[in-house]
């Protein structure tokens, strides 16, 4: 009995390839480019005013008060961290000194990526001030912050939405973060647009950040009530965790007390019930210019950390008092060579009543 078989013929595989590339290729695309292009459209869209309007999150537009000022030419300065942000009213400071006063400051989070960029661009625009005051917590005392340190989303999106140079720079020197952040900028916008369509709104003008900055010369004031017991323990913090920086110290004071401007670093008070006053007081002694202070916790309404209405104003009038002080000392010393100094006068009246 014969068999006949048929030789089998397999496809070459120039053939083999043609038969498979046209839909494979495209699905393999697909998959490689559609996430680039998600996270290039989350970065574009971060980076326009539309997101700061559309990200349930209108206290952050309180970021970015210290660039819309150009020749405002502030005698005093206030600058640092959030501490110095809620705590610093420039009302309570001009009305007590007679000098023209403004906030720059800008939260750690932003700090921690953009460095010391708010208050240079803000000192690059108007004439050097009289006096800057920059106060900073304990728990991250940084009086020269440098680029990306951090890696805080409300210090990405100032400097996406800001800082036009470093974008670049931004997204090759953390490339994990960047897709963390993008994350982020997905959430605030989907939590936006639920919070829409339940009728709610985000973006209501009460919360608005930066409408508060505007109408207060650059303080902002968290809208929370009084604290009653610290928040933080020593289980929250540790006291190896708590380091001075007098290479930062020393930094700021050279870059900018220069060009007759007086530079004061001072360190935020802590609340009385504060477990870790002890070792705030001992490891940063001597890279402060106020007396380490502790203040009732009924004085704050933020993480033990950011005062109310009643901790600024003492916390200001302080501040006031601090200027008038060296100006009376200087007044002191240069009496012989300027006889015929003129002060303002709310300042003269201020001076005379610490010489009683």
């Amino acid at each position: 009995m014969q068999t006949s078989s048929t030789p089998l013929v397999l496809p070459s595989s120039s053939e083999s390839s043609r038969s498979v590339t046209p839909s494979s290729t495209r699905y393999l695309l697909l998959l490689l480019f559609a996430p680039v292009l998600l996270l290039a459209i989350l970065l574009w869209v971060a980076s326009t005013p539309w997101f700061m309007t559309h990200n349930a999150y209108p206290a952050m537009r309180n970021m970015g008060y210290e660039l819309t000022l150009q020749h405002e030419n502030c005698e005093i300065v206030l600058a640092g961290d959030s501490s110095a942000l809620v705590a610093y009213d420039p009302e309570v400071v001009e009305r007590l000194t007679g000098m023209k006063t403004c906030n720059v400051s800008e939260g750690s989070p932003v700090l921690s990526v953009v460095g010391s960029y708010p208050l240079d661009t803000y000192l690059s625009r108007n004439q050097r001030p009289k006096f800057l005051v920059m106060m900073f917590t304990p728990q991250i005392y940084h009086p020269s912050p440098y680029w990306l340190s951090g890696s805080d989303p409300e210090g990405y999106t100032y400097l996406l939405q800001y800082v036009r140079g470093k974008r670049l720079y931004f997204a090759l020197r953390k490339p994990h973060k960047l897709l963390e952040y993008a994350a982020w900028v997905g959430n605030r916008l989907l939590t936006d647009a639920l919070q829409r369509l339940q009728g709610e709104d985000p973006d209501a003008v009460a919360k608005d950040g930066g409408i508060y900055r505007r109408e207060h010369h650059g303080q902002y004031q968290l809208p929370f009530p009084p604290e009653t017991q610290c928040m933080r323990s020593i289980f929250h913090e540790r006291a190896e965790d708590v380091h001075g920086d007098p290479e930062g110290v020393a930094a700021a004071r050279r870059k900018y007390g220069m060009d007759g401007t007086r530079v004061f670093i001072n360190l935020s008070p802590v609340p009385s019930c504060s477990a870790m006053r002890d070792t705030y007081e001992r490891v940063l002694a001597g890279e402060h210019d106020n007396a380490f202070e502790q203040l009732p916790i009924t004085w704050y309404n933020s993480e033990d950390v950011h005062v109310n209405e009643t901790g600024a104003i003492h916390i200001s009038t302080e501040v006031a008092q601090q200027i008038l002080g060296s100006m009376h000392n200087s007044m002191g010393s240069q009496a012989a060579e300027s006889p015929t100094r003129v002060l303002p006068s709310a300042a003269t009246s201020a001076i005379a009543s610490l010489s009683k």
